[in-house]
């Protein structure tokens, strides 16, 4: 695996994908977000869709950051998140925007 990337990469890498599908916005989780990132860790994120998004898009944006990144990639749409579970809390603790 290549070293990890900052999240200045990862903002530069992710925006222009994100105007392609018509996203509002996104944001980090996990190791990358809490400044924790390792050579084998995988970029989380959540992407805040908008009025023009097309949910079916997140597996498009995965593959594209996958392949701008070169790190694997999990990628999860806010509206389908129960925001009563724990995993939800675990992303809200972490989030940081990066668009």
């Amino acid at each position: 695996m290549s070293e990890p990337l900052s999240r200045d990469e990862i903002t530069q890498i992710i925006r222009p994908i994100l105007r392609r599908y018509h996203a509002s916005g996104a944001a980090l989780f996990g190791s990358y977000a809490r400044g924790e990132a390792t050579q084998d860790s995988d970029i989380d994120l959540i992407i805040y869709g908008g009025p023009d998004f097309d949910r079916t898009d997140i597996f498009s944006i995965a593959e594209e950051l996958f392949e701008a990144s070169g790190k694997r990639v999990d990628v999860y749409e806010a509206s389908e998140l129960d925001p009563t579970s724990d995993f939800y809390s675990s992303i809200k603790h972490d989030e940081v925007r990066v668009a």
